[in-house]
């Protein structure tokens, strides 16, 4: 039974139409490119009980939002993560206990967070502005 994945070392992924592993907690993808928009999205409603996501230098393609929507996790790091053109991140994470996020994007929308919880949100770097002269 896989409970913990960690993919890295500059793979292109082309995610299948679906994607199970339904015991995996945590999934740590370093220096990855996903092939497609919907990827990631695709990859995270195969597992439907995962706690922990670490995301590090990932790239999207063809993206304009980059929605998460994950019922159980509880610590999310996406770290250096981009694409040609930036994004927006929404997020759908109502049992989050940690966020850290730091990459380019356009703007963020968090969805489900009791309002107790949003101190973990002060963690969050949007550097609207990168790259701009």
């Amino acid at each position: 039974m896989l409970v913990h994945l960690l993919l890295s070392q500059y793979h292109v992924l082309n995610v299948p139409r679906s994607v199970c592993f339904p015991n995996l907690k945590s999934l740590f993808l370093d220096s990855i490119q996903f092939a497609h928009g919907d990827s990631l999205e695709r990859v995270l409603a195969g597992y439907p009980v995962l706690e922990e996501l670490s995301l590090e230098c990932v790239e999207f393609d063809d993206i304009e939002v980059l929605y998460i929507n994950l019922p159980f996790v509880k610590l999310l790091m996406m770290r250096n993560c981009h694409n040609e053109s930036q994004f927006e991140l929404a997020l759908d994470v109502p049992k989050l206990e940690l966020l850290h996020y730091n990459f380019v994007g356009k703007g963020y929308e968090v969805k489900n967070l009791k309002e107790g919880e949003r101190r973990w949100w002060l963690e969050v770097m949007v550097r609207e502005n990168y790259g701009k002269a």
